[in-house]
């Protein structure tokens, strides 16, 4: 088997392996089935960092892609994906999400 690597472009929340394993296994389960969750360690998903959020751009190695002037997704897209969120993790100090460029693991 080989490694393979990718670069994404993501608006969302980053989710540190502490704060997801505050998650009931019920909770945890559901999370790592959400259509916004996204192992950025595909090879460990129990023990790697998430991000939580919308994908917009992909790239594999050797790839590249222009980075659009305006975020392709809906207001309602996006307000789906915040309060899924927040259903995970209540009692958050902000839930702005912001634009990430994630390294992974595939």
């Amino acid at each position: 088997m080989s490694v393979r690597y990718s670069s994404r472009l993501g608006y969302g929340f980053i989710v540190k392996r502490r704060e997801y394993r505050e998650l009931s296994n019920e909770k945890f389960h559901e999370f790592q089935r959400s259509l916004y969750a996204f192992a950025i360690d595909a090879w460990d998903p129990d023990n790697s960092t998430y991000f939580f959020g919308l994908m917009i751009c992909h790239a594999d190695p050797s790839e590249y892609f222009m980075v659009p002037p305006v975020t392709p997704y809906s207001h309602e897209k996006l307000m789906e994906m915040i309060d899924e969120y927040k259903s995970f993790f209540p009692g958050k100090e902000s839930y702005m999400p912001h634009s990430y460029v994630l390294s992974c693991v595939d």
